[in-house]
């Protein structure tokens, strides 16, 4: 007695849609049918492989299968990184590392100076880093220090007299102490005295041609010596003991005006200064005054770059306030764009830590659609673990015919004298069905007594 097959489709709650299969049969079973002949081997899979690898379609073509890597646990991470399949370059990803982190907050040792190189174009220093540049700068400093030490505890021969100069003055023309100290021998005439002078002597002297003698001791209204001399008491028959103690305290009052005057006792100008040893030429005391002013208005400047007198922070000691604030800069210390990266090893172009950051970035924007079908880097579920989240669809049809649906779940239906026997073998990952007719003569009925289940 034939059984037939009915395929209903059917949609149920839920949006759960199911292809029902209804068996029929039209009488009561007949015994059951001899067994068929075993059908040939199928294709089965590929020999080798390696643990934790995946079976995995090779082509399009029908059991065209291979060994994979794609979804081996713990592999795909490996394809991001260096050297990997689908490398990521730190190049454009926003954020900063935890390495460059520290590196801009460490106040104290960002870099060692002797990690620091330096370029050197002028060929000062044998050395090649900072830290051999500051030691060679200060062994330089220190020989300096000792030279200069030297010339200042030197009493004798600290310079020549040719070599101090000489401001020219009255008959002296000479620009060198050395010269100078010429010039005033050879006007003294080889070292005698003078034969156009007039001389005051006590005794006549046969070596000089326009002496006046005065004896040997003062006369007149002078008396004592000519080395102490004093005053009579008589001055051209009267006493000026009066006049002179008036004109001693007239004296003594001025003196003491003058030297309690401390807003104007002297012009500066009035004041001689010997410059010689000055920096300066002036020779008063107004004249060097105002050139040490004129030094001092601009004496940072002369400090600064490029100035007169320029100091090198190089040997110093401490940290400069611009480098300490940039080492404190836990913030903006330097821009993306201003730290130049090697683009050689990089999967992108940029040459700066900005623009490859922004090269990631956009990769990353993309990221999810480079595994998606026909992306960059699909994936394919074919040889993965676990099961999918989302039912996969079976196609149905009747009699080899058209097909009558295709959905994620088949249903089974009892028909006339028709059993179905299910049960669920979760050891065999599959539910059996068996099909049992109760009338009619032993049709065999052709179909496997075990189904997978396609979907929830």
């Amino acid at each position: 007695m034939p059984v037939e097959l009915t395929i209903v489709e059917s949609v149920t709650e839920l949006d759960t849609t199911v292809v029902e299969v209804v068996l029929e049969s039209a009488s009561a079973p007949g015994p059951a049918g001899a067994d068929g002949a075993d059908g040939a081997d199928g294709v089965g899979v590929p020999v080798g492989g390696t643990t934790g690898q995946r079976l995995a379609k090779a082509s399009n073509a029908d059991f065209d299968t291979e060994w994979s890597d794609a979804g081996t646990p713990g592999l795909h991470a490996t394809t991001h990184e260096d050297g990997g399949t689908d490398e990521i370059s730190l190049a454009g990803l926003s954020g900063t590392s935890a390495a460059l982190q520290a590196h801009l907050d460490d106040a104290t040792a960002a870099h060692d100076a002797s990690a620091i190189s330096i370029l050197d174009t002028a060929n000062d220093f044998t050395a090649t880093d900072v830290e051999g540049a500051l030691a060679e700068l200060q062994a330089d400093a220190e020989a300096d220090a000792t030279a200069l030490s030297d010339h200042i505890a030197d009493a004798t021969a600290a310079h020549a007299a040719s070599a101090i100069s000489f401001t020219p003055d009255g008959s002296i023309a000479a620009t060198t102490v050395q010269a100078a100290i010429v010039e005033v021998r050879d006007e003294a005439g080889g070292g005698g005295a003078p034969t156009d002078a007039d001389y005051l002597v006590g005794t006549a002297n046969g070596g000089l041609s326009a002496e006046i003698v005065v004896g040997t001791s003062p006369g007149g209204e002078l008396g004592g010596t000519w080395a102490s001399p004093t005053v009579d008491a008589t001055h051209s028959g009267s006493s000026h003991a009066a006049v002179q103690a008036a004109a001693e305290a007239t004296a003594a009052a001025a003196l003491s005006a003058h030297l309690t005057d401390t807003a104007d006792a002297h012009d500066a100008s009035a004041i001689s200064v010997d410059s010689t040893t000055l920096s300066g030429t002036g020779t008063d005391v107004q004249a060097s005054l105002e050139e040490l002013d004129n030094l001092l208005d601009d004496h940072s400047a002369r400090h600064e770059n490029g100035g007169a007198d320029e100091i090198s922070i190089a040997g110093l000691d401490g940290t400069s306030t611009e480098l300490a604030n940039h080492l404190a800069d836990a913030t903006a210390a330097h821009a993306a764009s201003a730290i130049s990266v090697s683009s050689a090893t990089l999967s992108g172009t940029g040459t700066d830590v900005q623009a490859v950051f922004e090269e990631i970035d956009n990769l990353l924007d993309d990221h999810s659609a480079r595994h998606e079908n026909g992306g960059a880097d699909e994936i394919s579920v074919a040889g993965l673990s676990g099961e999918l989240a989302d039912a996969q669809p079976v196609t149905v049809r009747k009699n080899t015919g058209a097909d009558v649906g295709t959905r994620s779940r088949l249903n089974f239906i009892e028909g006339t004298n028709v059993t179905l026997t299910v049960a669920d073998d979760a050891g065999s990952d599959e539910v059996d069905i068996t099909i049992a007719s109760s009338g009619g003569s032993g049709t065999d009925l052709g179909f496997a007594n075990a189904f997978m289940l396609m979907g929830a």
